[in-house]
């Protein structure tokens, strides 16, 4: 019996799948998915055509014709190959444009915006977990959490720290160092990096 985490497609074609009615919250919610060849991460070459049964949000079964329930949702593979869902080690999920554009054209809205749409993209690519490195992503990972928005599930850090001149100061030429008597911080600065230097800050 495998116990890994749900397959990416199963995520993918629960997008556009029909809704079922609601069970009651202690029965097992099934999802079969029929007619796939699956690749498991470990072995060199996919599987003859197969169902995988998944339950509660892990793999109960793979096999020809494995026993789920007459209320579990039905999936047909197509003949598709069916893979784990990926994980991605090191994203930035706030960061949906370049530096220059996040650092002189940022707006919550657009932001917010944005990075739901580049989530979504991260799904349908079969990523179904991110490590969010640095960040606004805590507030994309609640919305994901709480259905608002279609995406992975993220693990968010927060802001980048950085040392002066670090890869997350990210100051114009023309500004002076947050820390210092009247400097000024920039919107991206507030929320996206903060600047520490030594063990202390």
């Amino acid at each position: 019996m495998y116990r890994k985490s749900l397959f990416a497609a199963v995520a993918a074609a629960a997008l556009a799948a029909t809704p079922v009615a609601a069970q009651a919250p202690d029965a097992p919610k099934q999802v079969l998915i029929k007619n796939v060849r699956v690749f498991d991460g470990t072995s060199d070459t996919l599987t003859g055509t197969t169902s995988v049964l998944v339950e509660n949000n892990l793999i109960k079964a793979v096999a020809p014709n494995p026993a789920a329930d007459k209320d579990a949702t039905v999936i047909d593979g197509g003949g598709r190959v069916l893979i784990p869902g990926l994980i991605d080690s090191h994203q930035h999920m706030g960061f949906p444009a370049s530096y220059p554009v996040m650092m002189n054209n940022v707006d919550w809205m657009w932001i917010g915006a944005a990075s739901a749409s580049e989530a979504k993209l991260m799904l349908l690519r079969g990523f179904t977990t991110v490590r969010d490195v640095g960040g606004p992503g805590i507030g994309l990972a609640r919305a994901i959490d709480q259905g608002r928005a279609e995406g992975p599930r993220i693990y968010p850090s927060g802001p980048v720290i950085s040392q002066t001149s670090g890869h997350g100061d990210a100051r114009n030429y023309s500004q002076t160092h947050p820390n210092m008597s009247g400097g000024s911080s920039t919107f991206f600065q507030q929320h996206f990096a903060f600047i520490a230097d030594g063990h202390d800050e």
